[in-house]
């Protein structure tokens, strides 16, 4: 029973940790940084942003919606 609820926390929150570590090194690239690293930045940066359009604007498929 504990692993069951174990899988299901890792499950539900294994995205926003890694939208969050991804954010943050995003964040703190840029401000210590510069040159290359500003476009590392940029790309880290716009990954959560990517993903948050494609979740509210691309059509789910039928199987997944309820």
């Amino acid at each position: 029973m504990q692993q069951d609820k174990r899988k299901i926390l890792v499950r539900l929150w294994e995205m926003p940790v890694l939208l969050f570590i991804l954010t943050l090194a995003g964040l703190i690239i840029c401000l210590v940084y510069e040159g290359i690293w500003d476009i590392l930045s940029w790309i880290t940066l716009a990954i959560p942003i990517v993903l948050i359009m494609k979740y509210l604007y691309w059509p789910r498929p039928d199987h997944m919606q309820k």
